[in-house]
């Protein structure tokens, strides 16, 4: 009843993704309705200048660390992949629950930074190889994407994400990166040792990721549309 209240009272619902776009239409009329999206500020990441290979051979994972989001099957993949230790495998987020950060950093090749400024995130990312997000295949991951997919296409780089969900229609159509089930960490591994063997090609990747970023996934443009969005809510008001 509050629901249906709300889509005759309010003038507009704004959607940051097209998570419950059905309940949304059948409540609020379509004219009533705008999506904006929580892309990144592209203009806060500089443009990735030299080879791509002359980045350090790290693979990150930014943001918050749990079973949900794919830490355990992150760390295993590095296992995996880590032989001889070709690379660094750096998680930089809080941990939750926190008992989970003992597991992983005392019994995996795992690099862990607590927590540091965005400027200093983005340095991070603009010197590494590839940028991680694998969320498990559950609704609330299925259905939404998050920024950092985004951040790691502004910073150049190539991304391995989930195959299940939104994350994966993004990357495949810029065909940023490389999508893997979630749950198999030999999978993940296997894409981890792709992009490394294969740095022309993974630079092409972060390459085309960036070019995405810069002319439709950010924040300018999404910010144009809120701006419209406000100008017609204010007129309406004062006629």
């Amino acid at each position: 009843m509050v629901l249906l209240l709300a889509g005759e009272t309010l003038w507009s619902l704004v959607r940051t993704s097209h998570r419950g776009r059905t309940c949304h239409r059948k409540i609020f009329s379509p004219e009533k309705t705008t999506l904006i999206r929580n892309f990144p500020i592209v203009s806060q990441f500089p443009r990735p200048s030299g080879d791509y290979q002359q980045r350090s051979k790290k693979v990150i994972y930014v943001g918050l660390l749990s079973h949900p989001r794919g830490a355990i099957e992150m760390a295993e993949a590095a296992r995996i992949a880590n032989a001889g230790g070709r690379f660094k495998m750096i998680f930089a987020g809080d941990f939750s629950p926190l008992s989970l950060r003992d597991k992983i950093v005392n019994h995996y090749p795992v690099e862990y930074i607590q927590w540091m400024e965005f400027s200093k995130v983005i340095e991070l990312m603009m010197d590494s190889r590839a940028g991680m997000i694998i969320p498990h295949p559950i609704e609330r991951y299925t259905t939404n994407y998050p920024i950092k997919l985004f951040e790691y296409m502004a910073a150049g780089l190539p991304v391995i994400a989930s195959k299940f969900g939104e994350s994966a229609r993004f990357v495949n159509e810029a065909q940023s990166g490389m999508v893997v089930d979630p749950l198999k960490p030999v999978e993940i591994a296997d894409a981890i040792q792709w992009l490394l063997d294969h740095p022309a090609e993974a630079g092409e990747m972060g390459a085309r990721g960036r070019r995405f970023v810069e002319e439709k996934w950010n924040w300018e443009n999404e910010s144009k549309v809120l701006i419209d969005l406000y100008q017609k809510l204010f007129l309406k008001k004062i006629i």
